[in-house]
């Protein structure tokens, strides 16, 4: 049986002065992501942060949060099996400012699994993309597309080395009645140099954002 493999997409924002961006890297970087990385479905991990030649959000759309995780999932139906290891994963430590040391206490994060569709690879670049640009997709705006017409779609100014389209597969801890607004696709653009005056499309229904990296861990040679 073929395994379906995708991505577990993270946005972050620190929502408490107590909580510097120094320590919430520490957080992260130290503690949470081997935690991702010792369940053994999750290989990798590459942190971005948010570049400021990001376009601010339309109307209606969220602040964009300055922090972006991608994690390659090897299993997407590993999530459903009844003692899957990621629902397991802590989400106290005591390196955290407040007095809880919960992190949703300091912290917003929005995650969600999304399952590989297709992509095309112009050229071969080892290791995490130096730069990002995500662009999320409504159901609405996807309509009835072939997800190659939807990826080109997406398509940046500006050749990335690598784009993949995924599918929205499901977002833990998301509110009751949000599926249908978290639902549809997410383009990934990977750029090895980001030329300038390069942006995401400008249509309804894709929210795009541009990120340049931060750090990564695990197997770096696995590609999302």
């Amino acid at each position: 049986m073929t395994l379906r493999c995708g991505l577990l997409l993270v946005r972050s924002k620190i929502t408490d002065a107590a909580l510097t961006p120094v320590v919430f890297r520490q957080w992260y970087e130290q503690v949470h992501i081997p935690h991702l990385l010792g369940t053994g479905k999750i290989p990798a991990s590459a942190r971005y942060t948010l570049s400021s030649s990001s376009p601010p959000p339309e109307d209606g759309q969220e602040p964009t949060r300055p922090y972006l995780a991608v994690y390659p999932v090897t299993d997407l139906d590993w999530l459903k099996t009844p003692d899957c290891s990621f629902f397991k994963i802590p989400l106290h430590d005591e390196l955290l400012p407040n007095a809880s040391k919960f992190v949703y206490d300091v912290a917003a994060f929005d995650a969600r699994f999304f399952e590989r569709v297709v992509g095309v690879e112009s050229r071969v670049v080892r290791g995490p993309a130096k730069h990002l640009i995500i662009v999320l997709i409504s159901l609405e705006a996807a309509g009835q597309q072939e997800p190659e017409s939807l990826l080109h779609a997406s398509l940046p100014v500006g050749e990335p080395d690598r784009s993949t389209l995924f599918k929205f597969e499901f977002a833990p801890g998301a509110k009751e009645g949000s599926a249908e607004k978290l639902a549809g696709y997410v383009a990934v653009h990977e750029f090895t140099m980001l030329p300038g005056g390069v942006t995401g499309a400008k249509q309804a229904g894709f929210e795009s954002a541009t990120y340049n990296f931060l750090s990564s861990f695990g197997d770096i040679e696995i590609k999302i």
